[in-house]
């Protein structure tokens, strides 16, 4: 069964992204010598999806998988 709007976890892609957030988020600490900006920033799209899944009505599916998309792409799988 195929997720709905082709939202599927590739863990290849999600691994890229989190490596090249990584790099940048180090290279901005180090460029502005700001580590708490550089973190806070980071860490808002996690945030940010784990409150949208709080507020989505359960019977949309499609706003489901996107927020728990955005949660799993910056925070990592648990």
């Amino acid at each position: 069964m195929q997720p709905p709007l082709g939202l599927a976890l590739n863990p290849d892609a999600t691994g890229a992204i989190g490596i090249l957030t990584l790099t940048v988020g180090i290279w901005l600490t180090n460029r502005y010598k700001t580590r708490w900006l550089v973190i806070f920033c980071i860490v808002l799209a996690p945030i940010a999806g784990a409150a949208a899944l709080t507020k989505i009505n359960s019977s949309d599916p499609v706003a489901l998988i996107g927020a728990y998309y955005v949660i799993w792409l910056y925070g990592g799988p648990a």
